[in-house]
């Protein structure tokens, strides 16, 4: 190009062949141009449709943000009704234990007691047994007096 451009300074050159140069020299520059601004229109287009990609990416990426946002809150809600089912869960054990714990008690009592009411029960029929043998000795000896 800069040949060209040389050649076009030569005054010695006519002014048709100057001319003609210097058409092809802007044909040139025009193509180079047109060439340029195709180049240009197509990173113009590639840079818009990233700017549109980087907007979706970005809309998705608030609306994972909020999702998860929402599942903290849902996750700290089911463990605080997990955490407040156990509890109660653990409160209706205890409480039913010491409900178990207590009619074992209370059988244990009365078992107990019905021990003794047959022990008692036991002796007084010995000692009934011992009355009525000696009621029947006393008879006989009272039959063999008269």
């Amino acid at each position: 190009q800069s040949a060209v451009l040389r050649r076009l300074a030569d005054e010695t050159m006519p002014a048709e062949e100057r001319a003609a140069a210097l058409r092809q020299q802007l044909v040139v520059a025009f193509e180079t141009v047109n060439g340029w601004e195709a180049s240009v229109s197509v990173v113009l287009s590639q840079a818009e449709a990233q700017r549109k990609e980087l907007d979706r990416t970005k809309q998705v990426k608030e609306t994972l943000e909020k999702l998860c946002r929402e599942l903290q809150n849902q996750n700290k809600k089911v463990a605080e009704a997990s955490r407040l089912a156990t509890e109660h869960e653990e409160a209706r054990r205890t409480e039913a234990q010491a409900k178990f714990q207590s009619a074992i008690d209370e059988v244990n009592r009365k078992i107990e007691a019905q021990s003794a009411v047959e022990k008692t029960t036991i002796e007084l029929q010995e000692k009934l047994t011992v009355m009525a043998q000696r009621f029947k000795l006393s008879e006989e000896h009272f039959a063999q007096q008269l």
